[in-house]
């Protein structure tokens, strides 16, 4: 049994998955308290040990709990994201969105810590933008995922969703933010044409060559995602084509020492 007095408020247990700051329970004390990344506070952050007339010494409050939220807007430069019950399984009927928004000129890029869902049936879905219009960068179920997933710009949209059946441990997922750098500008070969501007990542710059030149590599070039940006082919070049002539003769000449 918590020993109270008419001085001295019960003891206060750290809450699960959070931490209790203060360890003073006399009247007049403040405790407070904060929850670990990923989970947010249900109940005040602070409680007081007040006085009661004629009885024990009661806290303002109730203790508050860490939970985990369904969705939400994230802001800080570095987060955790958890399946609802995380560590326990999630619940069933879920349907949770997260917007993760950072700088202006800074990118995201998710780490995918673990990861399991019912298979094809509860899902992950993480969207490159605001908003579940933008590009769909993949929708992830089971335990099949990446390791990293990068923003091309300062926002992610995540929206998970589970069915009336069956669940599964969840996920558990951290971003931050990176810098969006952009690819160096590529070599144009000798005799050829650069066509795109755009040197950010997924921007694909593509080359041509000037008449009587054979283009030798990838006439297509991507800016791939990642902490170092890099092309995903090098530049190719442009070769200058035999004349046919040439050959003609190089045949005339073959054939006559034949003869000879």
């Amino acid at each position: 049994v918590p020993r109270t007095s008419a001085t001295q408020c019960s003891s206060v247990p750290e809450p699960r998955n959070g931490r209790r700051m203060g360890n003073n329970f006399a009247v007049g004390a403040v405790v407070r308290f904060e929850c670990s990344p990923g989970y947010v506070l249900e109940g005040s952050s602070a409680i007081e040990c007040l006085t009661v007339p004629n009885a024990l010494a009661q806290w303002n409050s109730s203790i508050p709990s860490c939970i985990v939220p369904c969705g939400g807007n994230l802001t800080h430069r570095t987060g955790t994201i958890l399946s609802p019950g995380y560590p326990e399984p999630y619940l069933n009927s879920l349907n949770c969105v997260w917007k993760i928004t950072v700088p202006e000129g800074s990118g995201i890029q998710i780490q995918v810590i673990s990861f399991v869902t019912e298979q094809n049936w509860d899902s992950l879905e993480v969207f490159d933008g605001g908003d579940n219009t933008d590009t769909l960068l993949g929708s992830f179920s089971g335990t099949t995922v990446p390791a990293l997933l990068n923003s091309t710009s300062n926002q992610l949209y995540l929206h998970f969703f589970s069915d009336i059946s069956v669940s599964a441990a969840g996920f558990r997922l951290e971003y931050k933010t990176v810098s969006l750098t952009n690819c160096p500008e590529p070599v144009v070969p000798m005799n050829g044409i650069k066509i795109g501007e755009r040197l950010q990542m997924n921007n694909v710059v593509s080359f041509h060559c000037e008449p009587g030149y054979t283009l030798q590599g990838n006439s297509h070039i991507t800016c791939m995602p990642g902490t170092v940006r890099r092309w995903n082919y090098p530049p190719p070049l442009c070769i200058g084509k035999t004349p046919l002539f040439f050959f003609q003769i190089s045949n005339i000449v073959k054939a006559n020492f034949v003869s000879l």
